[in-house]
């Protein structure tokens, strides 16, 4: 498979995956810029749990990498014409549902894509979801979020919270779990 047929599964195109991988590739500190010694970086890797040494890689394995997660993103999400097939509507209802914070989205690249766990099994959007996305700080990182929702929590007897809302439990204890978020 090459890599335009690979963008094309999932909706992408050349210049998405580029303005997204120069996104997260310049985010990424350089190895170089590193100024812990080796004893430095030992303590955090035995305590943290994150190598730093190899989290850096080589330039090709940071291109890999921010490559891979920009095509898992896009994987697990759909465009909006996508969701509009999903939920039965015209394009510019999910617009409008995206700028009242009544689904959630983010970018890769130019183009908008909606997470699939915002959806219930049946198409729906999960009930409570805008409740729970009005108590979200605007700013948090798509992989917060998705890590957010996607997560098993003791608080929700064990479900994530996208599976308490599809279950029909309380936003309002979602929310609860929120608080903080921000934080991380």
């Amino acid at each position: 498979m090459t890599l335009g047929e690979l963008l094309a599964r999932y909706d992408l195109t050349e210049a998405d995956l580029s303005t997204s991988l120069e996104r997260r590739l310049s985010a990424q500190p350089a190895p170089a810029a590193a100024d812990l010694t080796s004893a430095e970086e030992d303590f955090w890797t035995s305590h943290a749990g994150v190598p730093l040494g190899d989290a850096a890689g080589s330039p090709l394995d940071r291109a890999t990498d921010a490559t891979m997660s920009v095509i898992g993103a896009a994987s697990q999400s759909l465009t909006i014409e996508q969701a509009a097939d999903l939920l039965d509507v015209h394009r510019s209802r999910v617009s409008h549902r995206l700028r009242d914070n009544q689904l959630y989205s983010f970018h890769i690249g130019s183009q908008r894509r909606l997470p699939r766990w915002q959806f219930t099994a049946e198409g729906a959007p999960l009930p409570g979801l805008e409740t729970v996305l009005d108590a979200l700080a605007a700013d948090l990182h798509p992989a917060a979020v998705e890590g957010f929702f996607t997560t098993p929590s003791p608080d929700l007897d064990d479900a994530t919270p996208a599976q308490w809302l599809a279950s029909g439990g309380d936003a309002q204890r979602v929310v609860d779990e929120a608080a903080g978020l921000e934080l991380w």
